[in-house]
């Protein structure tokens, strides 16, 4: 589920700092809650519900939610965009982007997008891109 387009993400990417990877994520995170609570998502019902849900319609009693409500909605809305989140973070192409990915997963742990384990795992990844793409090494003047 990537939620926004190559073009986006590629302007993103080279002329973006830190803060603002973090507030497109945060965005992309924000539009994804506010999409999944307008349009609930149906409740995966197996067949012998279904086949229940037929039999009691015949007998003309009304058939139950079919849509997530309540708790039940609030916690598929807070995954959705927590996927979202993750889908907008920064690849690990080069030192810039490590930035701007630690800058995300800080920012999603804050915001409660990201759990600690998940973000754990992220700052390590984050690290061993670092060791991928040494610093430049820098000419110093006699």
């Amino acid at each position: 589920m990537n939620t926004i387009p190559l073009t986006i993400r590629a302007a993103a990417d080279t002329s973006g700092g830190p803060e603002d990877w973090a507030h497109l994520c945060i965005t992309a995170a924000q539009e994804a809650y506010a999409a999944a609570l307008s349009e609930p998502p149906a409740i995966e019902r197996s067949d012998a519900e279904r086949m229940f849900d037929e039999l009691a319609t015949a007998g003309g009693a009304k058939p139950g939610p079919s849509h997530l409500s309540g708790s039940a909605l609030s916690a598929a809305a807070h995954a959705a965009a927590a996927a979202a989140f993750r889908c907008c973070m920064p690849q690990l192409t080069n030192r810039r982007s490590v930035q701007c990915f630690v800058a995300c997963t800080t920012t999603g742990l804050l915001r409660g997008y990201l759990d600690g384990r998940t973000s754990n795992a992220l700052l390590y990844a984050a690290q061993a891109a670092l060791t991928a793409h040494p610093k430049r090494a820098s000419k110093r003047r006699k």
